[in-house]
């Protein structure tokens, strides 16, 4: 009886271990992996073309991307995370509009076993955060505005705008980098902020009301082509066409702008601190990176940190040529420049 008891015993573990070792196995492999891909607004040119590179076919992969703008609005990005977590996404590629009212969404995500991924903000819970350190960006603007004013305008003191985004921390260290480094090694150097908020009418608006206030202002540097934009529109309205201007991203606005003569009295456009890769090509390399990690079930080895280049008039028709490489594999028209 007990060598028959035994015998049962082994069976029932047996019979549960091919069980768990079935139900392992025999899990559908679906072959199509289901990304969602949320900018911060595909108002912004730069996240525009992020979203188009992320479209872009992975050789290797079989991949359904699906591409959701909340139009920089948090309700509207928790609302898509909302949405699609119940529609079979394997993985969702995000930039975070606001880490603290993510975390329970996210953690929500990888209890239904979705893989998190963000870009251009982080979120605690996330699997893996791509991009690259904005505060480096910070001090590479600080260096490149420290050599042209040198040359440029040798005895003359700086006085500063930043239109910058201090509600978003990740790109707002790229801002606080180049004040603190600026600060450092010219320290006679004067600071305004206006908060942009990436775009182009508060950059307009708070240009227009600095130039007013504080017309000694004599260098503007934006956080992205819009904010950039509004503050050339303001100066433009108010007849500063002395004021120079810098940008970050090297984003196709900035860039035909680059390209132009600077204005007689010297204002315009004199560099931009672009990222390591074209938007349409950073878009492209988020998504390869998540579906690798998807495909592989974990995230060794994987990590994006694409660096800075420096983008000036004299090699502004290199970065360009890179760019319409990118957008021709995203099917997008050239840039006419």
């Amino acid at each position: 009886m007990k060598i028959l008891k035994k015998f049962v015993l082994v069976i029932a573990v047996l019979s549960v271990s091919t069980m768990f070792l079935f139900a392992a196995s025999d899990k559908p492999d679906k072959g199509k992996i289901k990304i969602l891909f949320i900018p911060f607004t595909m108002e912004h040119v730069f996240q525009k073309e992020l979203s188009d590179g992320a479209m872009i076919p992975i050789e290797g992969f079989d991949l359904e991307v699906i591409v959701k703008d909340p139009y920089g609005k948090i309700e509207k990005e928790l609302e898509i995370l909302e949405t699609y977590m119940n529609q079979d996404i394997d993985g969702v590629v995000m930039y975070p509009i606001d880490s603290k009212a993510l975390i329970p969404v996210v953690k929500e995500l990888k209890d239904k076993g979705i893989w998190v991924f963000t870009t251009g903000n982080h979120v605690e819970g996330e699997h893996l955060g791509m991009g690259t350190d904005e505060w480096d960006g910070g001090i590479l603007a600080a260096d490149m505005f420290i050599r042209w004013w040198k040359e440029n305008k040798p005895g003359v003191k700086p006085n500063i705008l930043l239109l910058d985004i201090p509600n978003i921390p990740e790109p707002q260290k790229k801002m606080d980098a180049f004040k603190e480094v600026v600060s450092e090694k010219m320290p006679d150097s004067t600071f305004f902020h206006v908060d942009s908020e990436g775009s182009t009418e508060p950059a307009m608006i708070g240009t227009e009301q600095y130039l007013q206030s504080h017309p000694e202002i004599n260098f503007i540097f934006g956080i992205n082509a819009s904010s950039t934009l509004g503050g050339i529109a303001a100066c433009e309205q108010a007849g500063r066409l002395d004021i120079v201007h810098a940008s970050s991203g090297a984003e196709p606005p900035i860039l035909a702008l680059l390209k132009k003569p600077l204005s007689p009295e010297g204002g315009g456009v004199i560099w931009d601190v672009g990222y390591g890769k074209s938007a349409v090509q950073y878009g492209n390399h988020l998504i390869e990176v998540a579906a690798t990690v998807i495909k592989a079930g974990n995230i060794s080895g994987q990590k994006i940190d694409i660096g800075f280049q420096e983008v000036w008039r004299d090699n502004v028709d290199e970065v360009i040529e890179v760019m319409q490489v990118w957008r021709e594999k995203a099917g997008l028209k050239l840039m006419d420049f």
